[in-house]
């Protein structure tokens, strides 16, 4: 049988610059151009991307097999389907979504608009918000110099963890944190690791008290099976009667403790300090795909983009945003003003200079190089290839 492998290009001719996308980020690919598809093609596992013509040249649903029953049969693979077309119409989107494609690509693109879009399709790691997350609320030491300091610890996940101190600890700071397991019988467990962020909220400016996101290091393998057994012990525990009278005095709901950016005392511009805060948290993403937001409903104050397992309520984000394929993008500053779950979040920019107004009304003017299909024809007017810079 033949194999599509994770990434298929159907196409006459077309998609040579997806191609060259592809072999500069190092993934493998398939790709099949003119002429017939051999049956009993199986889909990739990830990604197909089709010009118009080729839609329809692979049947992907299931095959009835004799040797198989239905019940036994392994799902088929469900890969993100993209479609580059030089011309569209109402029709054809309408058979898009019937077929279950997910991305429309007008001709001409952006190729770094392209690029962004290829990597979103194709990021496969493991949300963070998928993680188990123990909301806790217990006393803990931690570390960051000679001397032990007392902190309260908010949440813990194999990842990191959030703490309230009255310390304002800086981005980037090493950090080491005493768990209690939760075990008699074990030992306290030490992890290390640095400060993503820290916000003051203004519920917790009564107290004096930061919201500090710390990301552990990497641990060996004794040390990830302790933190995964702490979770899970932790996970069936009560809360701790002092850590719960204390957050019940603050009015915090700690599955969903709230970020927001610390308060500006020294006079300087606002956007001058979420440059050097966010240098250290963007480090921590790894995957460049977590660099790009698929914005929508874009306007000049702001835009929704899909849900991001690194952003959070109050984060400051330096922003590209791509629209035509000969312009340069526009820069702009944005903040985490929304969470709406699976719905995503709601970014506000700042003050734009008239220049980035006009160009960033021509931009919602105009129909997005990339459509998502999912939207409607209403929802998707305001799509936009966005990206977060790391300066």
């Amino acid at each position: 049988m033949a194999q599509s492998g994770n990434v298929l290009l159907l196409d006459d001719g077309e998609l040579d610059d997806v191609q060259e996308i592809l072999e500069n980020l190092d993934i493998p690919y398939g790709r099949v151009r003119g002429g017939a598809i051999a049956d009993g093609t199986p889909p990739p596992s990830q990604l197909l991307v089709a010009t118009s013509r080729r839609i329809r040249c692979v049947d992907f649903s299931p095959k009835p097999d004799a040797a198989t029953s239905a019940a036994d049969a392994s799902p088929a693979p469900t890969p993100v389907r993209v479609v580059v077309v030089d011309e569209d119409s109402p029709t054809l989107r309408a058979q898009l979504r019937t077929i279950g494609f997910d991305y429309l690509v007008r001709r001409p693109v952006h190729g770094e608009a392209m690029r962004l879009l290829l990597l979103h399709c194709l990021y496969a790691g493991v949300e963070k918000r998928g993680e188990l997350r123990i909301p806790l609320g217990f006393d803990v030491s931690i570390r960051t110099g000679l001397l032990p300091r007392r902190a309260t610890l908010a949440d813990l996940s194999s990842s990191g963890c959030r703490l309230l101190s009255p310390y304002a600890l800086e981005p980037g700071m090493r950090i080491k944190v005493d768990v209690p397991t939760g075990n008699e019988n074990a030992e306290t467990l030490s992890l290390t690791g640095r400060v993503l962020r820290i916000h003051l909220d203004e519920r917790l400016q009564g107290d004096g008290l930061y919201s500090t996101a710390v990301v552990f290091d990497g641990a060996d393998a004794t040390m990830s099976r302790r933190l995964e057994e702490t979770l899970r012990m932790r996970a069936g525990a009560r809360i701790t009667e002092a850590g719960s009278l204390a957050f019940e005095r603050q009015g915090l709901d700690l599955a969903e403790l709230p970020s927001e950016p610390p308060a500006e005392s020294d006079g300087k511009e606002r956007r001058q300090n979420p440059r050097a805060s966010y240098q250290g948290k963007i480090a921590a993403f790894g995957n460049p795909a977590l660099h790009v937001l698929v914005g929508r409903d874009l306007s000049t104050g702001g835009m929704r983009v899909h849900s991001h397992p690194e952003l959070e309520l109050g984060d400051r984000l330096h922003l590209a945003l791509y629209g035509e394929a000969c312009d340069e993008p526009i820069s702009v500053f944005a903040t985490v003003s929304r969470d709406d779950g699976e719905c995503g979040l709601g970014l506000v920019f700042d003050p734009l200079d008239d220049a980035a107004c006009l160009e960033l009304e021509k931009l919602v003017a105009n129909l997005p190089s990339v459509e998502s299909l999912h939207d409607g024809e209403a929802g998707a007017m305001g799509t936009v290839m966005s990206k977060i810079l790391d300066d």
